[in-house]
């Protein structure tokens, strides 16, 4: 829904790591009020988005 109008201009959208094909996707536990931590979507190992070595927000970086 984000990625067609009226949200798209506004939106940039990520693609998933790895698809779902809808009959094998769970529904989301909308009853759930607790925060959750990242790894438990993304996986205890998941180390992807842990690129940054923090140069680019250094005052004078191209954030």
């Amino acid at each position: 829904i984000y990625n067609r109008e009226p949200y798209a201009r506004d939106i940039i959208g990520v693609e998933p790591l790895e698809s779902i094909p809808l009959e094998e996707a769970t529904a989301f536990d909308c009853q759930r009020t607790t925060l959750r931590h990242p790894r438990e979507t993304k996986g205890l190992d998941y180390d992807v988005s842990n690129l940054s070595n923090g140069a680019c927000c250094e005052p004078g970086g191209s954030c």
